[in-house]
């Protein structure tokens, strides 16, 4: 069974498991910086094969990303990660 992470619902009907201790990140602080490095530790020790993004989610790091939490993931994706489709919705996988 493959690791994915991003989406709880597409995982589930897959039957793929998602390592992460959450199964989404927000641009909001909804989403603390522990969880955020959850996040990624989990990315990185089961080597996830697949990631969801969101539409709504920024796509790169543009200017300062001092004030994106998301920076250090997008970061890790941009590095270790390549888009395999985008959805109509404009979400990526």
């Amino acid at each position: 069974m493959d690791w994915f992470f991003g989406d709880q619902l597409i995982g589930f009907a897959l039957k793929l498991r998602n390592p992460p201790p959450i199964n989404f990140v927000t641009t909001t602080d909804y989403i603390r910086p522990n969880q955020l490095q959850g996040v990624l530790d989990a990315l990185r020790q089961e080597d996830v094969r697949f990631v969801m993004w969101y539409s709504g989610l920024p796509v790169s790091i543009s200017g300062d990303a001092s004030g994106n939490q998301l920076a250090p993931l997008l970061a890790y994706l941009q590095t270790n990660y390549h888009v395999a489709r985008v959805f109509s919705n404009h979400d990526l996988i």
